[in-house]
């Protein structure tokens, strides 16, 4: 096995464990090697350039650390499927093992570490890495009939790695929305093999096709057996949700959370739903965790904070003078972050303001809260969503300012999982999409780009993928309807004031050039899409 072919990033806050490793790959022949000393600095140079080998510290002190590296880079796409992440630790505790390998390292380097030890470990990765070159190059380059080709092509000649393709062939059909091969896929190996990801795999597509009763009785036999398979608890505890069951969503996230304490997204999850079913004790604790455990992560975000200010009320009411005191302080920090790390979600400022005007009347200060909660709704409560709104009311009517409504049937705050699976899927549709218009097939790819783009959460790359396909059709026509230049410029109204990158707005300003060359309407020519550049959204 050569190394001087392979890009390597060497991620190691320590000067000594750091020029060990970078000597030890150059002993092996490795000739382009990058050092980082942290999480931030990795993700960045990982932004950059491709590599084909990561070493990753596990503890690599304030910031990210090396699970949350993986968890970031998997979660963003910023790791080819062909390279290969390890991990090296000075200790595998239980709890570390199993956050890891949540996100799938490809090995771990116990330390101490030693030439032979690094080498022997590096070579077994790598050589098992390459007998799926073929199948890797192909995911990278987006090719999806080649990749199920070369699924194919590795069960029909390399049976030694057949169930390791027929692994990867359910996943790409499953991603692709191609369920029913997928599911076909999976119950091959569950009737050959019985194999614990087939049966998790299995149980999605079932669910996905509605038939719970059969996904929730597999999930159940696989958890008696496996109960190390955490995935397995979080797709029973969602399927649980959307039967509205979370009391029994909460307790199969209870014991997730025993197997593997360390998973951001399944801590949140579990202190919102256990705000729900007002266990605030749970919903402390969860949202705690979550809270610290996101300060780092990817998956940094309000909801956290809010779910730990809102569980928090019952202290104020309920607790000893102590825990008032330190729950108020606990309040005041957290809407603090949300104010410092988020201040362009306006969603959450405006819940922000609210809990801190419910957190006033908690404290035996009506008027101030009610002064502060009426500000707030009159200037963002018209805007709320759903959900907000229902915040809204109820606080309104906790403070005196409304009467209490009877229950409304509303939608449930969408779980980090639900979230999850939603920008997958979403993400899933719009490459879909792209490839199919790079085939020419427009009018098809219009219709994944405007189901991709109708979700709130759209990014600017779905609504310009909308948008190019739009004006390529009303290109070829000889004469444009009124109805599609007002979807256009709906779409276009859509990217006011919102933050592009350098080839997002060049991209923008393109295709408004496009579509003033159609000649629209004189009331729907005047487009002021006021982009800013920045960060993309």
């Amino acid at each position: 096995m050569r190394f001087d072919h392979l890009r390597v990033l060497i991620i190691e806050d320590h000067a000594e464990m750091r020029a060990s490793l970078r000597a030890m790959l150059i002993r092996f022949g490795a000739q382009n090697i990058d050092n980082v000393i942290c999480g931030e600095d990795a993700i960045e140079a990982l932004k950059i350039k491709p590599y084909d080998l990561i070493l990753s510290d596990y503890e690599l002190g304030r910031g990210k650390d090396g699970q949350q590296i993986l968890e970031e880079v998997r979660f963003s796409g910023l790791i080819a499927a062909s390279a290969s992440y390890v991990l090296v630790t000075a200790a595998q505790t239980m709890e570390m093992v199993m956050g890891a390998l949540e996100y799938q390292p490809d090995g771990y380097i116990t330390k101490p570490i030693t030439y032979d030890v690094v080498h022997s470990r590096l070579i077994k990765i790598l050589r098992h890495k390459a007998h799926f070159s073929e199948i890797n190059a192909a995911i990278d380059d987006h090719n999806l009939p080649l990749a199920l080709q070369e699924c194919d092509r590795m069960v029909m000649h390399q049976p030694k790695f057949a169930t390791q393709a027929y692994r990867i062939k359910a996943k790409l059909l499953f991603n692709d929305h191609q369920y029913a091969a997928a599911e076909s896929v999976y119950r091959q190996v569950v009737d050959a093999q019985g194999l614990a990801w087939a049966q998790l795999g299995l149980a999605r597509c079932l669910h996905i096709r509605k038939d719970d009763a059969t996904a929730i009785d597999l999930l159940q036999k696989l958890i008696a057996t496996n109960d190390k398979y955490v995935e397995c608890y979080d797709l029973l505890a969602h399927i649980y949700l959307t039967q509205d069951q979370p009391l029994q969503a909460q307790a199969i996230l209870e014991q997730a959370i025993e197997q593997s304490p360390k998973a951001v997204l399944r801590q949140s999850e579990l202190g919102q739903i256990a705000l729900r079913n007002e266990n605030m004790e749970a919903a402390i604790k969860a949202s705690r965790k979550a809270v610290s455990l996101s300060k780092n992560s990817c998956h940094h975000t309000p909801q956290n904070y809010l779910t730990l200010a809102k569980s928090l009320q019952h202290q104020l009411i309920n607790g000893s003078q102590r825990d008032k005191t330190l729950s108020a302080n606990e309040i005041d920090s957290a809407l603090k972050e949300i104010r410092k790390n988020f201040p362009e979600d306006q969603a959450a400022q405006f819940q922000a303001t609210l809990t801190e005007g419910l957190t006033l009347h908690n404290q035996g200060k009506p008027d101030k809260a009610k002064k502060i909660i009426q500000e707030a709704q009159a200037l963002h409560g018209n805007a709320a969503d759903a959900n907000t709104q229902h915040y809204l009311q109820q606080t309104l009517s906790t403070v005196g300012l409304a009467k209490p409504q009877a229950p409304a049937k509303i939608t449930s705050p969408k779980t980090p999982q639900q979230i999850e699976i939603e920008r997958v899927e979403m993400e899933n549709i719009n490459n879909k999409g792209v490839e199919l218009f790079q085939q020419g097939q427009v009018s098809a790819a219009l219709q994944l780009f405007e189901t991709a783009a109708s979700k709130d959460n759209a990014k600017i790359s779905v609504i310009l993928n909308t948008l190019q396909a739009m004006l390529v059709l009303m290109q070829q026509q000889t004469q444009v309807d009124l109805t599609e230049f007002e979807n256009c410029y709906q779409y276009f109204s859509r990217l006011k004031n919102l933050q592009f990158d350098k080839d997002s707005l060049a991209r923008q300003e393109k295709l408004q050039k496009i579509y003033a060359a159609l000649n629209p309407p004189e009331h729907l020519s005047s487009i002021q899409v006021s982009a800013t550049q920045g960060s993309q959204k």
